[in-house]
């Protein structure tokens, strides 16, 4: 499956008269489109705002995100924002869920917190032996 017809947001049940209407169920302002719901709407832009202050590194608002040219990051940073990227995107998919078929939303500062628990649990569990000291400055902030 293509990344692009991989999620039945709104817009796309909204073409195949599965949903009434194709409205963000997140903040009920704009078209539910996999742009939107990750990139544009409030609830995905808090998020990422408060992660960026989180890890002191801008976070890309484009659907393509790579570090990896980046002179400045290591490969541990990489590997640690490109976890971050995706956890973010879980937990937006999972209250966008929430919002869908429970009528549950969390504030994006809980789902902050949620992500920042795994990405340090992850960094705890995994990160062993010596680190370069730019590294180790950089994971003592964020942890």
């Amino acid at each position: 499956m293509s990344q692009q017809h991989g999620l039945n947001t709104k817009d796309k049940l909204y073409r195949l008269n599965i949903s009434s209407d194709n409205l963000c169920c997140i903040c009920g302002i704009e078209e539910e489109t996999t742009s939107h719901l990750f990139f544009k709407c409030q609830f995905s832009k808090e998020i990422m705002l408060r992660i960026q202050t989180w890890v002191g590194i801008s976070m890309p608002q484009a659907r393509n995100y790579d570090w990896r040219g980046n002179a400045k990051l290591s490969r541990l940073k990489v590997g640690i924002l490109n976890s971050i990227m995706n956890a973010a995107t879980y937990h937006v998919w999972r209250q966008r869920n929430g919002c869908r078929h429970e009528m549950k939303l969390i504030r994006p500062e809980a789902c902050v917190t949620m992500i920042q628990y795994e990405i340090r649990t992850k960094i705890e569990q995994h990160i062993a032996g010596k680190l370069a000291r730019r590294d180790l400055k950089w994971i003592e902030q964020i942890m």
